[in-house]
């Protein structure tokens, strides 16, 4: 994020606008946020200064959301754009994001803005990166292209049985001999490497067959790439080449860089869904400590108020007060299992735990944990954590299992996870309506692990999943 972040916000509600102003002043101090009440104040700001990232509300009388990201993309391309709105159907929200906006809020999760603008300002950053390096290689292999087709082509004429009777100077420079040297040798005596080649062929096919040919042949030894045209004629053959290696290599220089920027958007993208790991895992912390913190003990004042000064509870509230202990101890589960350490994590207790809820549900569960000497990462620790409580969960819904085996073994490059059940199974090719196993294949996936499902109806589940040691 730029260190001075400069917001644009398209907002008529005087409210709404110092609500927004607040909340990013506290979460994004650095951050100068202009205002625009309507359409002329908007392409007024646009034009005054180029914001880093444009929030937009979507109920203005003269001008909404999709216009206002149509104005901005047209003046600028990779400007990041948000929706805030207070509220927005699944249709309309589907649509915008579908016109180019990278994210939509609603005004009563506006916690999430700060972190949405950070990713909005990140990806398109790196999507006009790599549109320059891709118009940097056209640009250079259009070069090449102007600078071969300029060189005059190298030509050669040999007779029937293929013996020199004629080179001209660039066929000296191509082949890197002296063209008088080479009047009245045979081709194949001089370049006995290009015998069996498809320049070779393509020499036979023409002289045989008395028919234009045209062939393109690497040649090794001379590191040419060479274009052939070949015209017979019944006193031998007449050879225009036109040495293309440096279009070659720059077709493969471009096919190089093509591949390395891809290889470095998905590293981005990869970076940037473990920064969002992370956010979710602090708002998951700040959320089951909430609950536990605030909501419980509100509950706990209702209880105590409920029943002071009775040594007797009423029977009209003794129901009450069971909900209300049920309610307690539901919220202690949940916490429990929302807040986890975000530092010095102990993978090992925590695993402990999701098997000790397992045996809590009367499922016979081991745990084999042997970790060795590795100490990995508490980012990585707490993910793996997370995995295996996705499959657990599972288990626990869907399975009817009697046993499960949990274990996690460090390799010497990469860390192995085995979950496996001996409960009903299922058929993995099946679409699943459920989000469980697909959020759990994305958190392996962002870690540049691997992850092998093997289940059958009636033959349980097994789940392996590999991730390296270091974070690549």
């Amino acid at each position: 994020m730029p260190k001075q972040l400069n917001i644009l916000m398209l907002e008529d509600s005087p409210f709404d606008s110092e609500l927004v102003q607040r909340l990013l002043n506290r979460e994004i101090p650095e951050a100068t946020i202009r205002f625009a009440a309507n359409k002329a104040g908007f392409l007024a700001a646009l034009e005054e200064q180029v914001p880093d990232i444009i929030l937009s509300d979507n109920s203005l009388p003269d001008i909404d959301a999709k216009g206002a990201l149509v104005v901005s993309r047209q003046k600028y391309p990779y400007m990041p754009f948000i929706m805030v709105s207070g509220t927005v159907g699944e249709e309309f929200a589907s649509e915008i994001i579908r016109l180019g906006a990278d994210d939509y809020i609603l005004k009563d999760r506006l916690v999430r803005l700060p972190a949405s603008i950070d990713t909005a300002i990140i990806i398109r950053q790196r999507e006009k990166e790599k549109e320059e390096a891709l118009n940097l290689l056209r640009f250079n292999e259009e070069k090449y292209r102007t600078l071969v087709e300029r060189i005059t082509d190298a030509f050669i004429s040999v007779d029937h049985n293929f013996i020199y009777t004629y080179l001209n100077e660039k066929a000296g420079e191509l082949i890197r001999r002296d063209p008088r040297d080479l009047i009245g040798k045979n081709v194949w005596d001089i370049f006995p490497e290009a015998v069996g080649s498809v320049t070779y062929y393509s020499f036979q096919k023409a002289m045989q067959e008395q028919k234009y040919v045209f062939s393109v042949d690497y040649f090794e030894p001379l590191d040419l790439w060479q274009e052939n045209h070949i015209y017979p004629s019944p006193d031998g053959l007449s050879i225009f080449i036109r040495d293309i290696t440096q279009q070659k290599k720059a077709q493969e220089a471009v096919k190089r860089m093509e591949l390395k920027v891809t290889e470095q958007r998905i590293e981005s993208q990869k970076k940037i869904t473990r920064a969002i790991i992370v956010s979710q895992e602090n708002e998951r912390n700040r959320l089951g400590k909430e609950m536990h913190d605030n909501i419980n003990q509100i509950l706990t004042a209702s209880k105590i108020y409920l029943t002071r000064g009775k040594k007797d509870v009423p029977e009209d509230i003794r129901y009450p007060l069971q909900l209300i202990d049920k309610a307690i101890e539901e919220i202690r589960l949940l916490s429990r299992r929302y807040v986890t350490p975000l530092k010095d994590v102990d993978l090992k207790e925590l695993l402990g735990e999701l098997i000790s809820e397992l045996r809590e549900n009367h499922i016979d569960a081991d745990l084999a944990y042997d970790m060795g000497e590795q100490q990995p990462e508490d980012d990585l620790k707490l993910n793996i954590y997370r995995m295996a409580q996705v499959q657990v969960n599972n288990i626990l819904k869907y399975a009817s299992a009697k046993h499960v085996t949990l274990i996690l073994e460090a390799k010497p490059r990469e860390i192995q996870i085995v979950i496996s059940d001996d409960g009903v199974g299922f058929d993995i090719s099946a679409r699943r309506k459920g989000i469980g196993l697909s959020n759990m294949i994305n958190r392996v996936e962002t870690f540049n692990g691997t992850i092998d499902i093997s289940s059958s109806p009636g033959n349980g589940c097994t789940v392996q999943i590999f991730l390296p040691l270091q974070a690549q």
